[in-house]
């Protein structure tokens, strides 16, 4: 667990540490060259990015070709971070799905009828992108 605020790092890594262990740092830019070169998948979950004047997280290019990068935003389409990683051949994805699914299960908790998720993907993609057609 990396974050800008060390002591929110810590707390969340109590909490994910029930399930095996896990290990915390502060975001540095001496720590994160360290870290990147194991790491497998990075997951962005703070709202750097969805301005273009936010400054990076740290040296995007640290990051090695295979590596998967979610960035839970997803407006922007794609963010500075999922462009550099893209460009560096990562495996990229940004939040979208993550929203029309848990859009989904709420409609299915709410309503007690299955999501018409092809429906609310193609309104999304619209909505957000001005897109017809494609996730």
């Amino acid at each position: 667990i990396v974050n800008r605020n060390f002591q929110k790092a810590k707390s969340v890594g109590e909490l994910l540490s029930r399930f095996g262990s896990v290990v915390v740092f502060p975001l540095r830019s001496d720590v994160m060259a360290g870290i990147l070169e194991s790491t497998d998948i990075l997951i962005n979950a703070t709202s750097v990015g969805m301005s273009e004047e936010d400054p990076p997280l740290f040296d995007y290019s640290l990051l090695s070709p295979g590596v998967v990068v979610v960035d839970v935003i997803y407006s922007p389409a794609e963010t500075q971070l999922l462009a550099v990683a893209k460009s560096r051949g990562c495996k990229t994805a940004n939040g979208l799905g993550m929203l029309l699914y848990q859009g989904a299960l709420s409609f299915e908790i709410w309503t007690g009828t299955t999501a018409p998720v092809e429906v609310m993907r193609k309104a999304l993609l619209e909505r957000l992108y001005g897109e017809t057609g494609r996730a």
